[in-house]
């Protein structure tokens, strides 16, 4: 199933003391709208461009772009939306390539 990374940075007038709240409004409107968008992992940066890293699952594209928006929205943050792909997947993917090329 196709994957997609959404970045997140929040923006500098954004309370922390909020951040609860606002992740349970996302986490429920994401439900609510994208019943079958399937988020695989959730980290918290300790520094860097970003603040926040989702990695999402679905087979459209736009559900994703939908899932950035609504974090966004509720989250008081920018995001930027990747498709990923799985490290293995990768290197799997480059040696047949590669081998085809020879």
């Amino acid at each position: 199933m196709p994957q997609y990374a959404i970045l997140s940075k929040y923006k500098s007038s954004t309370d922390i003391r909020s951040l609860p709240q606002r992740a349970q409004a996302v986490k429920e409107k994401t439900l609510r709208e994208l019943p079958h968008l399937k988020c695989t992992l959730k980290l918290a940066f300790h520094g860097g461009p970003y603040d926040a890293l989702d990695v999402v699952e679905t087979e459209d594209e736009r559900e994703a772009q939908r899932a950035a928006e609504i974090i966004s929205e509720h989250g008081d943050c920018t995001t930027e939306l990747l498709p990923v792909t799985h490290w293995q997947d990768f290197v799997r993917t480059t040696h047949r390539i590669t081998t085809a090329l020879r």
